[in-house]
């Protein structure tokens, strides 16, 4: 090995430490820093497989969602949420555009303050005659109990549909 390859070898070494000295300076320096109430949970990490690691954060519940018309009782009942329910049909023209008023950004996110179950106005004959609904879209809001709160039909804009359901 002649002296140059020596020199450029030890040179390559020597800069792939510096970079690595300042790629680790970087982001240690960026992981001290912050406001107070930031580090006040740093006093919290823990140490495992020889490196610091944050404790897991308690990650939240995802919402279940209903699996059936009894399951929505059973969810009302144990979050003391109120169930919507929705009526309606694939061959109803208002129906489809209530659905495109219900998939609204603004709809969803009020929506998550409810049990949803929609039911197929043609495979769930019973609830149909229970709720005694005559004409498609029908919307009601019951609690577990199957007791009404409230009740709508026809097909509603996502700001009128916003206002029946406050």
């Amino acid at each position: 090995m002649t002296d140059l390859t020596k020199t450029l070898l030890v040179t390559i070494l020597a800069l792939a430490v510096i970079l690595a000295g300042a790629y680790w300076y970087k982001t240690n320096q960026e992981s001290t820093q912050g406001q107070p109430e930031q580090q006040e949970k740093w006093h919290d990490w823990e140490i495992g497989d020889d490196i610091y690691v944050h404790p897991q954060e308690p990650k939240e519940e995802p919402t279940r969602k209903a699996t059936s018309y009894e399951d929505a009782l059973k969810l009302s009942n144990e979050t003391g949420k109120p169930i919507f329910l929705y009526f309606s049909a694939d061959w109803c023209p208002a129906c489809k555009r209530m659905k495109q008023t219900l998939s609204k950004e603004e709809v969803q996110k009020a929506l998550e303050n409810y049990i949803s179950w929609h039911v197929d106005t043609k495979s769930e004959r019973d609830l149909v005659e229970q709720y005694n609904v005559t004409g498609i879209p029908a919307y009601f809001i019951v609690d577990g109990s199957e007791k009404v709160l409230r009740d709508g039909k026809g097909y509603q804009s996502a700001e009128r549909f916003l206002d029946w359901l406050d």
